[in-house]
């Protein structure tokens, strides 16, 4: 069971404290013991996903640095901070998430909010409810295993 970080709850308040937005604010209200679960929690998210390359060590609990880096990308540090930050403000679900992809409309009074159940969010699919993590993970990931979902009627 992974029970490491890609970042320490220090590095996400010093990153979280030069950006902007709600949700970094309920990052700093939060426990240190939350931020820690929401840290580790985002990590074992990440390590779900097909990365290029090999691990550089065999012995390594998590899938960075890889081979050919001598430290852990920095985008993959901030990518687990945004996924965490997410964690923590919008209490984010993967599986709702995901599920939520089905909807075709929902309607109270006059407003409403028709989804197209064609598209899959890619992100979503992958399991990671953060945007902002999902781009800075892009680059990093094997394009080769891709799963495609359609709705078919």
């Amino acid at each position: 069971m992974i029970t490491e970080s890609y970042a320490s709850p220090h590095d996400a308040d010093c990153y979280v404290a030069y950006s902007l937005g709600d949700k970094y604010s309920d990052w700093l209200l939060a426990s240190d013991l939350d931020k820690q679960k929401a840290l580790v929690t985002a990590t074992r998210q990440l390590e779900r996903l097909p990365f290029k390359g090999m691990p550089k060590t065999t012995s390594q609990e998590l899938f960075f640095p890889r081979v050919g880096e001598s430290s852990i990308p920095e985008d993959i540090v901030s990518a687990n901070i945004e996924l965490a930050v997410t964690l923590i403000s919008e209490g984010r679900n993967a599986q709702l998430d995901y599920e939520e992809l089905a909807v075709v409309g929902q309607r109270y009074g006059k407003v409403g909010e028709t989804r197209d159940p064609n598209v899959a969010l890619p992100h979503i699919v992958a399991g990671i409810p953060s945007l902002e993590a999902w781009r800075l993970l892009t680059p990093y990931l094997d394009d080769k295993p891709t799963i495609t979902l359609n709705r078919v009627q």
